[in-house]
């Protein structure tokens, strides 16, 4: 069965989630990875806004390796994809 097209709320929401990391993980890529016990391929292409719709499982490995919980780390993503909105906004860009 084919995956179905991630929506551009869930692209956004991805993108958002690049950005906590890269805000908020110590270090480099190569040791976040580590610690997230993940390849760092895939931190790099969520940090890149290329994961739209990350599996729960790999998001609790991420959130642990933050040190934070998840609630912590969903208000931090809700925070930063306020911010994507106002900036789209702001640039005339259409949300779909």
């Amino acid at each position: 069965m084919p995956r179905r097209a991630s929506t551009a709320i869930e692209r956004r929401q991805g993108r958002a989630l690049g950005l906590v990391l890269q805000r908020s993980r110590p270090g480099t890529a190569e040791e976040f990875a580590r610690d997230a016990g993940v390849h760092v391929d895939t931190v790099r292409r969520i940090e890149q806004g290329g994961v739209a719709s990350p599996g729960f499982f790999l998001v609790t490995q991420l959130a642990d390796a933050l040190g934070l919980g998840l609630e912590e780390l969903r208000e931090r993503i809700r925070r930063v994809d306020a911010d994507l909105i106002s900036e789209k906004g702001a640039a005339g860009g259409d949300e779909t």
